[in-house]
């Protein structure tokens, strides 16, 4: 029986298409990003992704887009940082969370959202992402 070689997370890098479509000078073919600029942008991906909006996968999402439209609450916060915490716990195995910080802010009509994580392949160097959401018609 063949004994596979388990790869060392270390090696792995981590590739994505770039959601901007932006071509590559050289190549002409799509930008790739990679590490933790695909991995950013794969959390954002999935925190504003809705449910039944990916074809093949409508368990993929979160209700942060229809909290939104609910009112500049403190509760209304802890309900999208609660929110955000399960998608990415639950679709993103290249992260662990250390922390989701969703701070309202009802002059600008939104929340700002802190996200802080590691990458498995990374664990000793925290990682951090910073939105802002509002709602958009």
């Amino acid at each position: 029986m063949p004994v596979i070689a388990q790869q060392k997370t270390q090696d792995v890098t981590y590739r994505d298409i770039d959601a901007n479509f932006g071509i590559h000078p050289l190549t002409s073919d799509l930008n790739v990003i990679t590490d933790d600029v695909a991995v950013k942008q794969s959390l954002k991906n999935l925190i504003m992704t809705r449910f039944f909006e990916r074809k093949f996968h409508p368990e993929k999402g979160s209700v942060v887009n229809s909290l939104l439209f609910e009112p500049i609450l403190p509760t209304t916060a802890i309900q999208i940082s609660e929110s955000i915490k399960e998608v990415i716990e639950n679709y993103e195995p290249r992260v662990k969370l250390a922390k989701v910080d969703v701070q309202p802010k009802i002059d600008e009509n939104g929340y700002i959202i802190i996200i802080a994580f590691f990458m498995v392949k990374q664990p000793t160097s925290v990682l951090g992402l910073t939105l802002f959401l509002e709602k958009v018609r």
